[in-house]
């Protein structure tokens, strides 16, 4: 699992849903629950395709997500 702080993402303007997700990637990164991480990281991702498959996120915001927050 990692958070690539390097990576910028403008997180107040994605989707309340993909912000929420963030949030509780972020609890579980510091706790280091990896098996918890890789779990919703799962779901997440598909979540956020499916935002970029809508219209609400661009694809530079799906890759800026997606290189900043992932398992290896």
């Amino acid at each position: 699992m990692f958070i690539n702080e390097d990576v910028e993402l403008d997180e107040s303007s994605l989707p309340k849903m993909m912000q929420e997700d963030i949030k509780i990637l972020r609890d579980y990164y510091a706790k280091g629950e990896w098996l918890l991480f890789d779990n919703y990281f799962e779901a997440a991702e598909a979540c956020a395709k499916q935002f970029w498959n809508d219209g609400r996120i661009s694809w530079a915001t799906l890759e800026a997500y997606r290189n900043k927050y992932g398992i290896c």
